[in-house]
């Protein structure tokens, strides 16, 4: 069973889930090798194989989104360290910019540290179910 990298993994899923830029990543079914192609590789970067988005060689690493680890991840969290601010983190989520007041709100209930540790291990079990899934062993 290839053995991908989790630390590489969530780079990638950060990437492609971006909105900065255009960004694509498959994990090798072969070697567990986390390949990215991305809108500001550098020139002379090795190419990727000609083959890897029709290849059943390569899955395409999904977007945070696609692993609810985006909007759904925050209300988790909220639901169970944040109760009573639920209403309004709801509301919050209804605006552009709702991830600064997020945070603003995380920084004035000092729970920063603790909103890490969740975001993180959320992170890491969604990826290694996604590579269960996959059959897929992760480091």
């Amino acid at each position: 069973m290839p053995t991908v990298n989790l630390n590489d993994l969530e780079d990638a899923v950060t990437l492609v889930g971006d909105d900065w830029g255009e960004a694509e990543a498959w994990v090798s079914r072969d070697t567990g090798e986390v390949l990215l192609r991305t809108e500001c590789d550098p020139p002379g970067a090795p190419p990727l194989p000609d083959d890897i988005a029709e290849s059943d060689r390569y899955i395409e690493v999904p977007g945070s989104r696609d692993l609810d680890l985006g909007t759904p991840l925050v209300f988790r969290f909220v639901e169970r360290d944040m109760p009573r601010d639920y209403d309004a983190v709801r509301e919050m989520f209804h605006k552009k910019g709702a991830y600064r007041r997020f945070s603003d709100l995380v920084d004035r209930r000092n729970l920063r540290d603790k909103w890490h540790r969740f975001r993180d291990d959320e992170t890491k079990a969604a990826l290694r179910a996604w590579c269960a899934e996959h059959g897929l062993a992760t480091k």
